[in-house]
């Protein structure tokens, strides 16, 4: 069967969007005949994927060369007209068994227009939020619209489906579907996990719902007692790093922490594998304690790490008390003692350890690609 994945996305811009779409894509493409219709794709994006997530993607890229422009709403809405309609005249001309997606603006511009039932194929819909619950420019009636113009749906989350089905009354076919990760070898995993200090690390972006605040006040109540603290921050540009770096400077709290700014998926791995245990300090914010699937927390277990996490629904979807050690989220001091205990015990923390690498493995990007398409084949 000939599968087409559509998602238009800046292929040289780092995101956890794009590593989570080039995985997909990449593994996705040894179970079906995939071609990716993607904005543009050039030398310098060739080069940036590489780089940056090893990946080569060559054989399934189609480009459509329209790049998206997020100057400002009105260019941003022209580059993604422009985009899905040409996606439209490619679907119409390959004439696809299934359209795989998780662009919601492709779904908008099918129903904006009325172009669904010109496109043959079976439209499968990968959702990561409700819009109308989290942007100011979706309105309920519109996700309405654009949400019947698919034909079946792979949510992230228990809970996004939950409230997709809530806020809509969907009648397609759901599958949820978690995101993935690479399977690390053994000799990649940290055998030395009752060496001490403990080193802890965090990596990711620093939107306020990833809890990084949370974070940053646990070291604060820490440092007054742990001489030895040492926690990492991977990820945020310079000018975020610098504005945490200033607040740390005011509670002299910098020598406890290394910062690390953004690194590709190799140097990224090589932090893994000199840390002990791993920090996931998410809020209660609904995108947060509902809808995401982080690849970080894929990453941790993959890496064989102890995991400390906020106790959220999102979470426990994936983790339980025997591969992580849950505190109240946004609770600085309930995070620090949750560190302490796994800092304390380096019986707990190999025990987590061994638990978290075999847990991992079905999470592979390739058995998340198999599930997808065994779902999808069922539905056919």
């Amino acid at each position: 069967m000939r599968w087409a994945y559509v998602y238009q996305n800046e292929l040289g811009r780092r995101s956890a969007n794009l590593k989570q779409t080039l995985n997909t894509v990449d593994r996705l493409s040894t179970q079906v005949d995939l071609r990716f219709l993607c904005s543009t794709y050039e030398s310098a994006e060739r080069s940036f994927i590489s780089k940056q997530f090893g990946l080569n993607v060559d054989k399934t890229v189609l480009p459509l060369n329209v790049s998206l422009r997020t100057t400002n709403l009105i260019a941003e809405f022209r580059s993604r007209y422009r985009y899905n309609k040409a996606v439209v005249r490619e679907l119409q001309k390959q004439q696809f068994d299934v359209i795989y997606t998780r662009d919601f603006g492709f779904l908008f511009y099918l129903w904006l227009t009325g172009q669904r039932k010109n496109i043959p194929g079976y439209i499968v819909y990968e959702p990561h939020k409700v819009y109308h619950r989290s942007s100011s420019k979706v309105m309920r009636f519109m996700e309405a619209g654009a949400l019947k113009q698919c034909d079946a749906i792979t949510p992230i989350t228990k809970g996004l489906l939950q409230d997709l089905r809530s806020d809509f009354s969907l009648a397609q076919p759901a599958h949820v579907l978690p995101d993935g990760v690479r399977i690390v070898p053994q000799a990649q995993i940290n055998k030395k996990l009752h060496d001490s200090p403990v080193r802890f690390i965090y990596a990711g972006s620093f939107k306020k719902w990833k809890g990084l605040d949370t974070l940053i006040d646990a070291v604060k109540i820490l440092s007054k007692d742990e001489p030895e603290l040492c926690v990492t921050i991977c990820g945020g540009s310079e000018s975020e790093v610098e504005s945490m770096q200033a607040r740390c400077r005011e509670w002299s709290i910098n020598e406890f922490i290394h910062w690390r700014g953004y690194l590709n998926d190799h140097e990224l791995q090589k932090e893994y594998e000199r840390h002990h245990a791993a920090i996931l300090p998410n809020t209660t914010e609904t995108i947060s304690a509902r809808y995401t699937s982080p690849l970080k927390l894929f990453e941790y277990l993959a890496h064989g790490l102890p995991i400390v996490a906020s106790d959220l629904p999102s979470l426990r979807e994936v983790l339980d008390d025997h591969s992580a050690l849950f505190f109240t989220a946004e609770n600085p001091q309930a995070l620090a003692q949750a560190m302490s205990k796994i800092a304390a015990q380096s019986d707990l923390r190999l025990a987590m350890s061994e638990r978290n690498a075999t847990f991992a493995q079905q999470f592979s990007w390739e058995n998340r690609a198999k599930n997808l398409v065994k779902f999808v084949h069922e539905q056919l």
